[in-house]
């Protein structure tokens, strides 16, 4: 599997394999900022610092996000090692606003966008060539929240879009695609109106993934290539807090949670965001953040990370198939900022 030239040395997805089931590695990431971009502000208060969130990579090391300050709207990114962060525009709305939630290995982007046509939020898709595409709206907003290697696009208010843009209601809230059209999400079609983890394709139509078990409701919100799946089931507590665990789920071992992690003054929890085609999986706990494998199991990823920097509070959002991590973190300054995560591979000294 090709990746961009970067500073960085980038695992293929064999190696990476062979170094999961490997005792002899220990597994660091070097952290870089992705920055924002210039959105105009001549304030130097801090008042206006601007910020960025990164929502995906893919294979090729693109990132994708939104950019955006206190004084100006978000605006819909796309990184690379060599361009830097581009503003990928808008639809024409007199707010500019704009955020890309995913994409995909032909760098074709989707997201959300006010529309010129009626001011309200309508799901785009976007390239290098057509740049940003209306996909329109079937009520009263739409907004893409992922994009296969097909060009199939969903989102999480139950819409479908096929590579020719034709829309389908598949009726449940649409949260990620493989390239085999299963598409994963949430819905309160089951137990008596309660959120159920769901997997839905073309021939089979919805299936409930169930929940875990001392757990009430559940949502799952990606699913790689051979069709594992990762969300969180959750409990709503005595004040009404949701307390959550991360699970994967796949056809022969049902859904198991992955444990939870927490720190001291905080209820425990996880959840998951995404998963690679590995079976590498990332997400947010209480307080911290964390990546899972059939290995190690969980691991809090800002132990993972050089000191140096200053970073903390990582929340990730995407991993891509040579272990790179994208999400959002605060910067040593107090900044949130867009991070790109490579994984480092060490010797581990013998005793």
């Amino acid at each position: 599997m090709r990746n961009i030239k970067n500073i960085f040395a980038v695992i293929d997805l064999q190696r990476m394999k062979s170094l999961l089931a490997s005792n002899g590695f220990a597994l660091e990431y070097d952290i870089i900022d992705l920055g924002t971009l210039d959105l105009g502000s001549n304030d130097s208060s801090s008042k206006d610092s601007p910020g960025s969130s990164a929502s995906s990579i893919n294979d090729l090391g693109q990132v994708v996000g939104k950019s955006f300050s206190v004084r100006t709207p978000s605006h819909a990114f796309l990184w690379d090692s060599v361009n830097g962060m581009i503003d990928l525009g808008d639809l024409g709305d007199v707010s500019n606003y704009a955020f890309a939630s995913d994409i995909n290995k032909h760098g074709q982007v989707v997201g959300g966008s006010n529309s010129i046509v009626d001011g309200k939020r309508h799901a785009f898709k976007w390239d290098s060539i057509n740049k940003m595409q209306d996909l329109g709206t079937p009520g009263i907003f739409s907004v893409a929240s992922a994009i296969n290697n097909l060009g199939q696009v969903v989102s999480g208010n139950c819409f479908l879009w096929d590579s020719d843009n034709v829309m389908q209601n598949i009726g449940f809230e649409a949260l990620d695609i493989n390239d085999s059209g299963q598409v994963v999400g949430g819905s309160h079609d089951f137990d008596g109106g309660l959120l159920h983890a769901v997997l839905w394709d073309s021939g089979n139509g919805m299936k409930d993934l169930g929940i875990l078990d001392g757990y009430t409701q559940s949502k799952a919100s990606a699913i790689n290539a051979s069709g594992q799946v990762v969300g969180s089931s959750y409990y709503l507590d005595g004040s009404g807090e949701a307390v959550h665990q991360a699970f994967i789920w796949d056809s022969v071992n049902g859904m198991q949670g992955l444990g939870i992690l927490g720190n001291s003054g905080c209820y425990p929890g996880s959840k998951a965001n995404a998963i690679n085609d590995l079976g590498q999986v990332v997400g947010d706990a209480c307080g911290c953040s964390f990546i899972w494998d059939s290995v190690n199991g969980m691991r809090d990823l800002n132990s993972l990370i050089p000191a140096d920097p200053g970073w903390s509070s990582l929340s990730p959002s995407s991993i891509n198939n040579s272990g790179q991590i994208v999400g959002t973190g605060t910067t040593g300054s107090g900044e949130g900022h867009a991070f790109l995560l490579t994984p480092i591979v060490q010797p581990v000294e013998s005793t």
